[in-house]
């Protein structure tokens, strides 16, 4: 028998969709999450992408870097790269450093567009001089390699 969820987390979780239904945003971001990464191994990949859409749309710079990420690996729908680089563009145009790494990944791995590693490295390197961290440094490493020490 599976576990049951306690009365508090319940309530909350009824008050949060309550919230997120009335177009609070960070409610609909967090559902987006919550089905994006499952519980107890569930995930909802459409559910995820209705309620990053819903924040998206009131202009969530997060939820569009989201939007990207499901359209980007076809969760939640069909796989569409330039819809996914739409919204990254979407989001990086509000300053999202999350979506300049993303950026950088479309052109890196040129899943959509060719490949493309010049492009690729002024987006990590956008994304790193306002701070971002996640595995740039190795990706950097990778691309100058690649680039022959040819940096743009």
């Amino acid at each position: 028998m599976a576990p049951q969820p306690d009365s508090e987390a319940v309530e909350k979780a009824m008050r949060l969709r309550k919230a997120a239904e009335q177009g609070d945003i960070a409610a609909q971001e967090q559902l987006g999450d919550f089905y994006y990464r499952g519980s107890r191994g569930k995930r909802d990949y459409v559910e995820a992408l209705k309620w990053y859409l819903k924040a998206a749309a009131q202009g969530s710079a997060y939820a569009q870097c989201c939007v990207g990420e499901c359209y980007y690996y076809g969760d939640g729908g069909p796989q569409d790269f330039n819809q996914a680089k739409l919204w990254y563009e979407k989001s990086v145009a509000q300053g999202y450093i999350g979506a300049q790494f993303r950026l950088g990944d479309y052109y890196y791995l040129g899943k959509g567009p060719a490949q493309n590693l010049s492009e690729a490295l002024a987006w990590y390197r956008k994304a790193a001089l306002q701070g971002y961290e996640m595995d740039l440094e190795q990706r950097t490493d990778h691309l100058v390699i690649q680039n022959e020490f040819h940096l743009p």
